[in-house]
């Protein structure tokens, strides 16, 4: 209970577990659990809910909509998008009108998908939200109903009010999928941050090579005991090139270690490469650093659950076979079965560094970006020359605790002015700089002659021949903790199909062609 955390995070676990693989029956105990005095119970006891959709958690939820605390109020307003039923509605519009962005965000998602006319007024005022993410989400909401844009609304005849508007084929549109939208508008904005890392890692691996420096490339992985969770990597017909095998697969990290033996710090940015020899492609695909997920092999010390990023910390700092690229790597594999079988971890003072090898880059700011907070800091729109240190600060920057979109579209500008700015700098003018710079900022598994096979890869690989994918969406759900802090909730039956479609090398998921951005 709220004095014992080991109970605690049992019974959170327990909850969320009933969305995956209770029924309706475990509606009445999930709506008893929304009453339990901690914040992170009645959370996860609203997203299963949502999860098993039965339509008899409606009148529950909408009282939750008005529960102190903000991440049951948001997980609440998910929860009822998921069921769909129209009497939401009005607990909706007026979550609508809630002071936390992110609940107001949650809420016009919900009622896209409910798709009851009636919120249509109350989604084009949400189109002048203060908040960036509550009018993008708004935006997309009014365009879900049959694919009427927002200048269409006022011509549909007022006496179709509150009927459905997929009952009149005067009215249909062709219908945006959410999936496919969040993968062409999303998709490559946080993974281009770790593939900026990983060219620069690859660099500083190439050189320590080249120059046979006294410096360990690491412990291999080490893979869970009863590792039968991972998704086996379809191997690709045909003959690979460039010596390397069919298929790798690559844990990309980006750390904030302080220490110069990583043995600090979080896995800040994670991803997983899926190295093709074959077709001579890269698929990266984001993982969410904030995933809240069981880490194995931890209870003797009191955890069972936490963000995914910590997976790296907890594995270091008590030690663990393979360290913390190998805890990270093994609660990847037990919740998503999602396999690497090498690692390369990398430092954001390696990023910092890495734009300063180059002479800094040019980024352009489509509006001006700064913090409420008096003192705080501004970056002003428009082109703008950084060098190391402002790009990273700007990179990530995140005013006043804004959503983590905001700064991934950051990123995504600073990465996007790093690659145009190597593939007009010739590579081995800086090489001597990036080497002296970058020294001791790499940790990986990877051996000479596959460090050779990728840099040989690199030469036959243009930039449409690299993709991203992003797990994100209706694949998670973010919620806000009693400290303020946000937690992304896993849907692991989703994300384990996609993943299984990402690592097999599939072309679609549900339907809907998996090409993500190159």
């Amino acid at each position: 209970m709220p004095g014992d955390g080991r109970d605690l995070n049992r019974l959170i676990a327990y909850f969320e577990t009933l969305g995956h693989v209770g029924g309706s029956q475990t509606v009445p105990e999930l709506l008893l659990a929304l009453s339990h005095p901690e914040p992170l119970v009645r959370q996860a006891a609203s997203t299963s809910l949502g999860r098993i959709a039965d339509a008899g958690a409606v009148s529950g939820l909408l009282d939750s909509l008005h529960d102190p605390d903000p991440g049951v109020r948001q997980t609440a307003a998910w929860s009822l998008g998921q069921i769909g039923d129209w009497r939401a509605t009005d607990g909706l519009l007026e979550a609508l009108q809630d002071s936390h962005a992110d609940i107001r965000r949650a809420a016009a998602w919900a009622l896209g998908r409910l798709g009851d006319r009636r919120a249509l007024p109350g989604l084009r005022a949400a189109h002048r939200d203060r908040d960036e993410g509550v009018r993008r989400a708004a935006v997309k909401a009014s365009e879900t109903f049959d694919g009427i844009h927002v200048h269409e609304v006022e011509a549909i005849p007022a006496g179709l009010s509150g009927i459905p508007l997929a009952s009149h084929s005067r009215y249909r549109r062709r219908k945006r999928s959410p999936i496919a939208s969040r993968l062409l508008d999303y998709g490559l904005r946080a993974g281009l941050v770790v593939l900026g890392l990983a060219v620069l890692g690859i660099v500083v691996i190439l050189a320590i090579t080249i120059l046979n420096w006294n410096r360990s490339l690491g412990p291999g992985l080490v893979a869970l005991e009863t590792s039968g969770t991972e998704e086996s990597v379809e191997t690709p017909v045909g003959e690979p090139i460039c010596g390397g095998p069919s298929v790798m697969m690559l844990l990309l990290v980006g750390s904030d270690a302080q220490s110069s033996d990583f043995s600090d710090g979080f896995a800040d940015v994670i991803r997983i490469a899926r190295v093709d020899f074959v077709a001579s492609s890269v698929v990266l695909l984001a993982v969410p650093r904030d995933l809240w997920v069981p880490i194995p092999g931890l209870e003797s010390h009191g955890i069972v659950n936490n963000r995914l990023k910590t997976a790296y910390t907890y594995g270091e700092a008590y030690d663990v076979p393979g360290g913390g690229p190998s805890l990270l790597a093994q609660t990847l594999a037990l919740n998503f079965g999602l396999r690497a079988e090498h690692y390369v971890i990398i430092t954001f003072a390696a990023f910092e560094k890495g734009i300063d090898a180059v002479g800094g880059v040019d980024v352009y700011l489509p509006e001006r970006v700064e913090s409420e907070t008096p003192g705080g800091l501004a970056f002003p729109a428009g082109w703008q020359h950084m060098d190391g240190r402002t790009a990273l600060s700007y990179a990530r920057f995140r005013p006043d605790n804004s959503s983590d979109l905001g700064r991934i579209e950051r990123q995504t500008h600073v990465i996007a002015a790093l690659r145009d700015k190597v593939s007009t700098t010739s590579v081995l003018a800086v090489l001597p700089d990036l080497i002296s710079s970058l020294q001791g900022s790499a940790r990986t598994d990877l051996s000479p002659a596959e460090v050779s096979a990728l840099m040989c890869l690199g030469r036959h690989i243009g930039s449409d021949d690299i993709r991203t994918l992003t797990i994100e969406g209706e694949m998670v759900i973010s919620v806000i903790d009693e400290y303020g802090h946000e937690r992304l909730l896993p849907n692991s039956e989703a994300i384990r199909r996609f993943v299984l479609a990402f690592s097999t090398g599939q072309s679609t998921f549900d339907g809907l062609p998996l090409d993500g951005q190159p």
